[in-house]
């Protein structure tokens, strides 16, 4: 079936997830309803919409809802050391402009990094997490057996499936938990 048609069916099998519904963490409320579901306009939306064709920007269609997310989510985690592995030129900009302050780079290459941006599935990156990593999978629903890896993996303490985007933290003073989220 088309993905054209397929969102709308999902987002109804989802309905029950959104805005933190559910929820009793408070950690895990705070970060679905203050990044994932943030509404307020920051301060390089305008630059990252230039990004995108203006059609796309104007119908305020699914590439500009991910591109601000991932900004969200790198300014959320706030890093030092980052790494992007993979993904358009509009995400690595995404992710860039939260933090310009950050170390980035496109290969596992430091001991341990505080965000982790991943495209495609990669068994060795959970070697170069810490307790206070957040690590993002893109296009989640092609990489479920890789998702299942993760969600399985005893480091692993909070995630968040949105469904094309997969939101992994490795705190383990957080309650051991996998939400599923409407985004």
């Amino acid at each position: 079936m088309s993905k054209l048609f397929l969102n709308p069916l999902v987002w109804l099998r989802r309905f029950r997830k959104r805005r933190g519904y559910g929820v009793h963490s408070p950690f895990a409320f705070n970060f679905i309803t203050d990044v994932v579901y943030e509404r307020w306009p920051y301060y390089a939306y305008r630059q990252l919409d230039l990004l995108h064709p203006q059609w796309i920007c104007r119908l305020r269609l699914r590439p500009v809802k991910l591109s601000r997310l991932l900004f969200r989510v790198a300014n959320y985690a706030h890093p030092r050391r980052a790494c992007i592995l993979g993904g358009t030129p509009i995400a690595k900009a995404s992710l860039q402009a939260a933090v310009p302050s950050a170390q980035w780079t496109d290969s596992l290459s430091s001991p341990s990094f505080d965000l982790i941006y991943l495209d495609a599935p990669n068994a060795d990156v959970l070697l170069y997490t810490h307790p206070d990593t957040v690590l993002v999978l893109d296009n989640l629903q092609t990489h479920l057996p890789f998702w299942q890896q993760l969600l399985s993996d005893q480091r692993v303490a909070i995630s968040f499936d949105l469904y094309d985007v997969g939101i992994v933290m490795f705190n383990k003073r957080l309650n051991r938990k996998d939400y599923i989220v409407n985004f």
